[in-house]
C-alpha cells in the first residue's frame, strides 16, 4: 500500500490533533475516577499528573531510542502505537474501580499517598506510556517529510505536531466540560476515544481513489500487516459498546465492583463533583467524591443530638442558623425542635445535591422539607456570607476532615475571620473535626495545635468536645460557651420543652464533662503553632499523612517529618532533587556543555507548579475544580501551542533561515530571552495572586473570576511553551558533537525532558511546595531555580564555548 505525498500533510496533522485530544480525554476521564477513589483530595492531582508526564516521557523516550536504533520510524509504528493506546483503555478505567477492593479498602476510607501513587502508576502505565510514544513517531514522520510543511528549520515540523496536539487538546477540554461531564458515563467516553482514535489510524494509512502517484520516503510506505484490520476492528467494536448499550453494562458493572456490591440507587457526575446514593434497608447512604457524607433518615444520634443541642443550648436564645452541608443527616430535623428558631439557611455547594436530598426525604417522609423556616441555598458558604446581610446566632459547619481543598477551606484564617464577621455578638460557630477517640495520631496532633491557633486569631473562647466517630469546637466572643455544663444543659433544654424524659441520654452527658475540653488542650499542645490559610492548606497535607499513617504507616511517617521541616530546607531539597534529572538528561544531549536540557526540566516544573498553583486558586476563588479540569487543563495546554506556534512562526521567517540556522549567539538570545520570561512570570504571579485575592473574592462574580483563569492559564502556557520549539532548534545547530542529530530524536528528548521537570513539579509542587509554602513561597522556590539555569545559560553561553 502506498501513501501518496501530497496527503501525507494534512492526514498526520489530523493525526496529530486527534491524539491530543484522545490524550485529554483519557487523562480527564481516569483522573477523574481516581479523585473519586482517593476521597477528591486535590493534592492527589499532583501526584496523578506526575505518574502521567512519568510515563509519558518514558514513552517519548523508548520512542526515541527506537528511533535512533531502527534509523526509521513510519507510519506503521505510528498506527500500532495509536491501535495499543485504544487497547489499553478499557482495562485501565475498570482497574482504577478495582483499587479499592483490591487491596481490601472498605468504601469512604481514604487511601494513603503512598498506595494513591502506587496504585495510580499501574493503572495509568500502558495508557500513558503508549500515548507518550505517539509525539516522538508523529515528529519522526513530520522530520522525515519536509516537503508538506513550510521551508523552514528541522524543527519547524515537529513544532507543527507539537502545535496541533495541544489544539485538538483544547477542543477536548471544551468538549470534556461543557458535554461529557454531566451527560456521559466514563466508558462511553472510552468508547467514543477508541472511535476516533481507530478512524485516524484508518484515515492515516488508507489509500483514496485519485491519489497521485508520488510516494513517501521508503520508510514510512507501508503500515505494518494488520493495522487496518486491526483499526477497523476496534472502530466496530467502539461503535457497538455505543449503540448496544455495552458501555452502559460495563459501567454498572464496574461501579458495582468499585462500592463492593452496595445496592447502588443512584450514581452521578456533575460540574460540583461525584455523587452517590446506596440504600440498605430503608437507610439511604450519601457519598460525595467517594467519602460518605450523610444518611437518611435515620441518622446516628450519638453524632448528630450532641452537635446540634449543645451547640443550640450554648446560646440563650438562638434565632438564625447557617447549616453547611449535612442537613439531611438529622441536623435539620433535630434544629427544628428548637422553638426560638426562625430561619435556617442551608446550603451545599452542588445544587443536585440538595435535588438529591429532597427526593429521598419526600420518599421517607421527612418533614423538614415543607417548613418554612428551612431556606435552602445552592452557593458556596463562603460566597454566601460574604454577600449575607444576616448576622447568625449560629454557624454551622459539619465538614469534620479537611481531605480537599474545598473542605480545607473551612478551616482556614479567611474563613474563620468571615464567620466571625457574621455572627451576632452572642454568636457561636460550630466546626467539624476529625474523630480524636481512638484515632490519635500526629497529625491529628499538628491539625488540632494549627486548628487552635488559627481560631484564636478571631474568636478568644473555644471549647472542644472529641469524639469517636467525629468531634467538634464551639468558637465564640462569648465566654458562656466555657461554662456549660450538664446542669445549664439540661436548664435551658427544660425551658424550651425538649427534656420530656427528664434525663439526657449518657453520650450527651458524657460530651459535656469538662475533662474533654483539657484533654484536647493537652493533645494539642506539643504541636506546630502554624496558622493554616485558603492559599497556604497545611491541614489538607495533614490530612493526607494522618490516612497514611492509618493505611500506609512509613508514608505516614515520611509526611510528619516533612511538615517539620523548615522552609529554607523544603526550597534547597526541592533544587537538589531536579539536579539529579536534570544531570542525567543532559548526559543525552547532543550539546551538553550548553545546560540546555536543564532549562528545559526546570521549565517543565515550573510549568507543573503554576498550573497546579492556578488550578487550587480556582478552586478558592471560583468555585470546585472537578467539573472544570478538563477546560482549565486545556486552556494551559493550548497556552503551550501558541507559544510554540510563535517561536515557530519567529524561526521560520522567510529571509532569516540562513541566519538563524546555524547562528549561535542569536538563538541563544532567544534562549535565554524566554528563560527571563519564564523565571518573571511564574514567581510574580505566585508571588502577587494572594495579595490580589483579597480584593476580588466575594466583589467580582465567579463566571468573571472562571473567565480571568481562563485568560492567565493560556498566557502562562505561552511564557512556559515558547522554549519548546527554540530548545529544539539550539539542540540540531550545526557544531553538534558527533554531527547534527536526528530531529526526530531531538525533539523526543527535549519533549521528554520538558515532562520529567513537570512529573516532578507534580509530585514536590502539588503535595509539599503549594501546602507548606503556599503560593508565595513556592513562587520564590520558582524564582530562584530559574535564576539559577539563567545564570549557567549566561554563563554558558555561545561566546564563551568554542565547539570544535
Amino acid at each position: 500500500m502506498i501513501l501518496p505525498k501530497d496527503r501525507i500533510r494534512g492526514r498526520l496533522l489530523w493525526a496529530a490533533a486527534a491524539t491530543g485530544a484522545s490524550g485529554l480525554l483519557a487523562q480527564m476521564v481516569l483522573l477523574r475516577e481516581l479523585l473519586v477513589v482517593f476521597a477528591g483530595n486535590e493534592l492527589t492531582i499532583g501526584i496523578i499528573l506526575a505518574n502521567w508526564l512519568a510515563l509519558e516521557a518514558a514513552g517519548s523516550f523508548w520512542a526515541r531510542g527506537r528511533a535512533r536504533l531502527a534509523g526509521s520510524c513510519g507510519i506503521s509504528r505510528y498506527s500500532m502505537t495509536s491501535l495499543a493506546f485504544c487497547i489499553t483503555l478499557v482495562p485501565a478505567l475498570w482497574g482504577v474501580r478495582l483499587i479499592k477492593p483490591l487491596l481490601g479498602l472498605s468504601v469512604g476510607t481514604v487511601p494513603g499517598l503512598a498506595t494513591a501513587a502506587a496504585s495510580t502508576f499501574l493503572v495509568l502505565l500502558p495508557v500513558s506510556f503508549t500515548h507518550g510514544a505517539l509525539f516522538t513517531w508523529g515528529c519522526a514522520i513530520a522530520s522525515r517529510e519536509r516537503s508538506g510543511f513550510p521551508q523552514s528549520p528541522a524543527t519547524l515540523p515537529m513544532a507543527s505536531i507539537y502545535i496541533l496536539e495541544t489544539a485538538g487538546t483544547f477542543l477536548a477540554g471544551l468538549l470534556w466540560t461543557w458535554l461529557l461531564v454531566p451527560r456521559a458515563g466514563s466508558f462511553q467516553i472510552v468508547a467514543g476515544i477508541i472511535l476516533l482514535q481507530s478512524v485516524t489510524v484508518i484515515i492515516l494509512i488508507a489509500k483514496f481513489p485519485g491519489s497521485p502517484p508520488e510516494t513517501l520516503p521508503e520508510e514510512n510506505q507501508t503500515p505494518a500487516p494488520g493495522a487496518f484490520a486491526g483499526a477497523l476492528i476496534l472502530a466496530a467494536g467502539a461503535a457497538l459498546l455505543l449503540g448496544t448499550g455495552g458501555a452502559e453494562y460495563l459501567q454498572h458493572r464496574s461501579i458495582r465492583r468499585l462500592w463492593q456490591d452496595q445496592n447502588i440507587l443512584h450514581y452521578e457526575n456533575t460540574l460540583k463533583g461525584n455523587i452517590a446514593i446506596t440504600e440498605n434497608q430503608g437507610q439511604y447512604t450519601f457519598f460525595t467524591d467517594g467519602t460518605p457524607a450523610f444518611i437518611q433518615p435515620i441518622p446516628d444520634m450519638t453524632l448528630v443530638e450532641p452537635l446540634v443541642h449543645i451547640a443550640m443550648t450554648a446560646h440563650p436564645r438562638p434565632k438564625r442558623v447557617l447549616l453547611i452541608g449535612g442537613g439531611a443527616s438529622g441536623v435539620l430535623e433535630e434544629l427544628l425542635h428548637h422553638p426560638s428558631l426562625t430561619l435556617v439557611e442551608y446550603t451545599e455547594l452542588d445544587p443536585r445535591l440538595l435535588e438529591l436530598q429532597r427526593e429521598v426525604a419526600a420518599l421517607t417522609g421527612e418533614t423538614w422539607i415543607d417548613d418554612p423556616r428551612i431556606h435552602l441555598r445552592a452557593r458556596d458558604a463562603r460566597a454566601l456570607l460574604q454577600e449575607s446581610a444576616t448576622s447568625y446566632d449560629l454557624i454551622i459547619s459539619r465538614t469534620s476532615d479537611p481531605s480537599n481543598l474545598h473542605n480545607a477551606r473551612y478551616f482556614s484564617q479567611e474563613f474563620l475571620e468571615l464567620a466571625a464577621q457574621n455572627l451576632t455578638e452572642q454568636g457561636i460557630l460550630v466546626l467539624g473535626f476529625p474523630g480524636l477517640v481512638g484515632h490519635l495520631t500526629e497529625p491529628l496532633q499538628e491539625m488540632s495545635a494549627s486548628l487552635i491557633h488559627t481560631l484564636r486569631q478571631n474568636f478568644p473562647w473555644l471549647r472542644a468536645f472529641p469524639g469517636e466517630g467525629q468531634s467538634f469546637l464551639l468558637a465564640s466572643q462569648d465566654p458562656a460557651i466555657i461554662h456549660l455544663d450538664h446542669q445549664i444543659f439540661t436548664d435551658h433544654l427544660r425551658e424550651r420543652g425538649l427534656l420530656s424524659a427528664g434525663v439526657i441520654p449518657w453520650y450527651m452527658e458524657q460530651r459535656l464533662h469538662p475533662r474533654w475540653h483539657h484533654w484536647f488542650e493537652e493533645f494539642a499542645a506539643p504541636g506546630r503553632s502554624r496558622i493554616n490559610r485558603e492559599f497556604q492548606p497545611r491541614v489538607l497535607l495533614l490530612s493526607i499523612a494522618h490516612w497514611s499513617r492509618l493505611n500506609a504507616p512509613l508514608t505516614g511517617r515520611l509526611l510528619e517529618r516533612i511538615y517539620g521541616l523548615h522552609p529554607a530546607l523544603i526550597v534547597l531539597g526541592t533544587i537538589l532533587i531536579l539536579l539529579l534529572p536534570a544531570s542525567a538528561l543532559n548526559r543525552l544531549s547532543p550539546r551538553p556543555r550548553t545546560f540546555i536540557v536543564p532549562s528545559v526540566i526546570t521549565t517543565g516544573f515550573s510549568a507543573m507548579v503554576v498550573n497546579l498553583a492556578l488550578l487550587f486558586s480556582f478552586e478558592v476563588l471560583a468555585g470546585r475544580l472537578f467539573g472544570w479540569l478538563g477546560l482549565l487543563s486545556a486552556a494551559f495546554i493550548s497556552g503551550l501551542g501558541v507559544g510554540a506556534l510563535v517561536t515557530r512562526h519567529r524561526l521560520g521567517r522567510p529571509g532569516r533561515e540562513d541566519r538563524l540556522g546555524y547562528e549561535s549567539p542569536r538563538i541563544w538570545g532567544m534562549v535565554v530571552r524566554s528563560e527571563l520570561a519564564i523565571l518573571l512570570f511564574c514567581s510574580l504571579l505566585l508571588i502577587l495572586l494572594p495579595l490580589v485575592a483579597p480584593l476580588v473574592s466575594g466583589k467580582v462574580p465567579p463566571a468573571l473570576l472562571r473567565g480571568a483563569f481562563l485568560l492567565i492559564l493560556p498566557a502562562a502556557g505561552m511564557v512556559c511553551g515558547r522554549q519548546f520549539p527554540i530548545a529544539c532548534e539550539a539542540l540540531l545547530e550545526k557544531g553538534s558533537r558527533g554531527g547534527s542529530p536526528a530531529p526526530a530524536s531531538t525533539a523526543g528528548l527535549v519533549y521528554g525532558a520538558d515532562l520529567a521537570g513537570g512529573c516532578i513539579g507534580g509530585i514536590l509542587g502539588g503535595v509539599l511546595l503549594l501546602p507548606l509554602l503556599g503560593l508565595t513561597g513556592a513562587g520564590i522556590t520558582l524564582g530562584l531555580l530559574k535564576s539559577g539555569t539563567l545564570l549557567v545559560l549566561l554563563l554558558r553561553s555561545p561566546w564563551r564555548i568554542n565547539y570544535t
